[in-house]
């Protein structure tokens, strides 16, 4: 927690003076859309930035961005998890193809919003040490006309499955999103200027049994002890 907190620090640091003449803002959230938690508070994080599961869950983030009011040409996104979940498969990167067809072309093909990823897949995973930070890197797409505009709302641009550990604690933010990839993250509007992002985080939360089910157990552990002893006399 601690780490992931110095991760999004440095980050935000090395953008200041980058930010102080960018657009409009743009925006990161992480939303968790799966998971193989049946447990129903688990189940009711979903749709939301945090959720609540046990070690071994398996639970998928996805990764969305809204353009600012000058739009979004290009971008490169990346994420810092603590100790507290791992990644478990390759994560998935997506674009963004024109849904409509236009004439005359190729003239129009700039009026209508592509985003294609650079590169085929995150250019790496890092998973996190002990009590360290781990960092998924790079999510990114641009496009030769014009990007994303505001209008279009979010747009969801990966994916990321994480197993959770049995460091899993209720303790705040576990993943946030940045500029962690240190001269290949960044974003840039449709006027070629530099964004402002705000950037979003998620979290996991520890299960903890309801009180009911709680007290259920330590009665079957009393008369487990209890049985025990009368079998001893």
């Amino acid at each position: 927690m601690r780490t992931l907190a110095l991760a999004l620090a440095v980050s935000m640091a090395a953008l200041f003076g980058f930010a102080s003449s960018a657009s409009a803002d743009a925006t990161i959230d992480l939303i968790w859309g799966s998971t193989t938690n049946t447990d129903p508070a688990g189940l009711a994080g979903l749709g939301t930035t945090a959720i609540t599961a046990a070690a071994g869950d398996h639970v998928g983030l996805e990764i969305y961005i809204t353009a600012g009011t000058e739009g979004l040409s290009s971008y490169g996104i990346s994420l810092a998890f603590d100790d507290q979940v791992q990644v478990l498969h390759p994560p998935t990167e997506y674009g963004l193809k024109a849904t409509v067809t236009c004439t005359p072309f190729p003239a129009c093909f700039f009026d209508s919003p592509t985003m294609t990823p650079f590169t085929p897949g995150v250019s790496s995973v890092i998973p996190a040490p002990p009590g360290g930070t781990g960092f998924v890197y790079t999510f990114e797409a641009g496009t030769l006309g014009n990007g994303l505009l505001d209008t279009f709302g979010p747009f969801k641009i990966g994916e990321v499955w994480f197993q959770v550990q049995s460091t899993v604690a209720t303790d705040g933010q576990d993943i946030a999103s940045g500029f962690f990839n240190v001269g290949a993250d960044g974003a840039y509007d449709n006027a070629s200027q530099p964004v402002t992002m705000i950037f979003g985080g998620a979290a996991v939360d520890a299960f903890a049994p309801e009180p009911g089910t709680t007290a259920l157990l330590g009665l079957g552990l009393l008369g487990l002890t209890l049985a025990g002893r009368r079998n001893r006399k």
